[in-house]
């Protein structure tokens, strides 16, 4: 199995793991993966694009929401790139970026009131 194939079956997994715990499809996702492979979809995430700047799609809020960003595309970028696979240093800074920003911005938004 290439670093490619592993990656690619890495993101499958926590993407039916995340939607198994948090209830929600991941469609948007699914489909980047399934029209560019997991590597493609990974290096187009993190890109740091003016249209991925400060731009969090529904499904990393609800990996936010429910504590599992150890599920998302850019932490599985930051494991393999970390060990020497598929991703260069860059690409793990712009996923470690992302997510830390995300962490930022997504910490100050307003909380619904509780329901009485």
């Amino acid at each position: 199995m290439t670093d490619e194939d592993e990656f690619e079956a890495v993101v499958h997994q926590r993407i039916c793991e995340a939607a198994r715990i948090t209830g929600y499809p991941f469609l948007g996702l699914r489909s980047l993966v399934r029209e560019m492979g997991a590597y493609g979809a990974a290096k187009r995430l993190i890109a740091p694009t003016p249209q991925n700047l400060g731009r969090f799609p529904k499904g990393l809020r609800v990996l936010f929401d429910h504590s599992l960003l150890r599920d998302s595309i850019e932490q599985a970028v930051i494991e393999f790139g970390q060990s020497g696979r598929l991703f260069t240093a860059d690409d793990v800074q712009h996923a470690e970026d992302r997510l830390a920003l995300m962490g930022a911005v997504l910490k100050r938004r307003p909380q619904p009131s509780p329901k009485r």
